[in-house]
């Protein structure tokens, strides 16, 4: 068994469209760490999806404000591990929300 550490996305625009982002369908991810980024010019919200299996998508996060300027980090995702075909989906109400989303990718 390997691990190795990667950035799903680093300095991601989140689209205000739900985008959905796909884990390796070879190896297990694990979420480490989780933070968006507001650089809008006014508050905006984040909705968070998380599908662990690859079969059932359900809402993790539930509209969350990210004031303007702010960061803000999701502690509660830290440590979920994505399936292989395991999912995440973003959907931000507004444009200039960026998304850091650190894991530990595990092959066997």
């Amino acid at each position: 068994m390997a691990s190795a550490p990667t950035y799903a996305y680093a300095n991601a625009s989140i689209p205000t469209a739900k985008t959905q982002i796909v884990g390796p369908s070879t190896a297990k991810r694990q979420i480490r760490k989780l933070t968006f980024i507001n650089n809008s010019g006014g508050d905006l919200t984040v909705n968070l999806w998380i599908d662990t299996s690859g079969i059932i998508e359900t809402l993790f996060l539930p509209t969350k404000t990210i004031a303007n300027l702010q960061t803000w980090s999701c502690f509660d995702i830290e440590g979920h591990v994505l399936e292989p075909n395991g999912t995440m989906s973003v959907q931000a109400s507004g444009n200039n929300l960026a998304m850091n989303v650190s894991t530990i990718t595990v092959t066997t």
